[in-house]
């Protein structure tokens, strides 16, 4: 057994409750110096551990998302695996960039129960807090032209729409570019970033970020009025590997074919949950703003905006509804 599976299964007797030395491995025999590295490990990764007097505590526990939970839901999968977890980290996006730098495979993902420096789109924060969401990042080797790029996160918004639906039953809303709604708050969003050399994508990074037993106490005043979760929507809490293992069978479902051609390939199904078409909206990028009727959806995931101006197509930035 190496250290690291060594880690995992003394994790998972710690999220039961405390755990004697002599109780915390099997089988127990292994040995002290075996045990300090596995704890070593553990606090390597964010989680927080009391050891004293020959008993080990994991403070502030929650409901984790346990590599042994995950592993036999994602066994099989495409993405999913290897699964990197964390009890607390700065980013996934960055933790996942540097698994990628070092040649990990295509479907590598990275979970963290907390997020302390989590990112949106356009450098804001993303409210982390641990055990009540899912935060991660899966690394991606598509053979695409580099402009294709800016339609994953759009895949990636329809792939949390998709694993919602079918656990939950209740039906998102898409905000382009990549916010997923629920009964009127934001519920989930995407940051995707790429590293190109040349005329091909080396490796792509999909972050995710999904409020999924989010109590609305939680909340930090300036998102109380927008932000939402799965379990503020429907009135109950829900098992978190479900919901990820859900995402990721999304994601594969349409990932070959976006691979193919592009945006296309899920146009038809990303415009029906957008509601966006023949409604005015305004699109704000970092210096400026744009304001017309959507028409359309094109190429690599454009708006087509009718405008004072004539036809516009917007390559990025955020779209609110515009009031008349």
């Amino acid at each position: 057994m190496t250290d690291e599976r060594l880690a995992d299964q003394l994790l998972a007797r710690l999220s039961s409750g405390p755990v004697r030395e002599a109780q915390a491995t099997d089988p127990p025999e292994i040995s002290g110096l075996r045990l300090k590295r596995a704890l070593a490990s553990l606090t390597a990764r964010g989680y927080l551990l009391e050891h004293k007097e020959g008993v080990v505590r994991l403070m502030g526990s929650h409901d984790l998302l346990l590599a042994e939970h995950l592993e036999p839901v994602l066994r099989g999968r495409r993405f999913g695996l290897p699964l990197f977890s964390y009890g607390r980290l700065g980013s996934t996006n960055e933790a996942a960039a540097r698994l990628a730098q070092a040649e990990a495979p295509e479907g590598t993902l990275v979970t963290a129960e907390e997020q302390l420096r989590g990112r949106g789109r356009q450098g804001r924060t993303w409210h982390s807090p641990p055990g009540v969401g899912i935060w991660m990042s899966l690394v991606l080797r598509p053979r695409i032209d580099p402009e294709k790029c800016t339609g994953i996160p759009l895949l990636g918004a329809l792939a949390i729409a998709h694993g919602i639906e079918r656990v939950t039953g209740a039906r998102p809303e898409l905000k382009w570019p990549n916010d997923v709604y629920l009964d009127g708050r934001k519920v989930a969003g995407v940051l995707g970033e790429s590293a190109v050399e040349g005329a091909r994508v080396r490796f792509a990074v999909l972050g995710m970020g999904i409020n999924v037993n989010l109590p609305a106490s939680s909340l930090p005043p300036e998102l109380s009025a927008t932000a939402g979760s799965l379990a503020m929507a429907t009135g109950r809490t829900w098992d978190r590997v479900a919901v990820l293992a859900a995402i990721l069978l999304g994601l594969e479902e349409r990932y070959d074919a976006y691979v193919k051609s592009g945006f296309s390939a899920i146009r038809e199904e990303f415009l029906s949950s957008s509601h966006l078409v023949g409604r005015p909206v305004e699109v704000i990028f970092p210096h400026g703003s744009v304001s017309g009727t959507v028409l359309d959806m094109a190429g690599n995931g454009e708006l087509v905006l009718a405008t004072d101006g004539g036809t516009s197509q917007v390559r990025v930035g955020e779209a609110s509804l515009r009031v008349k």
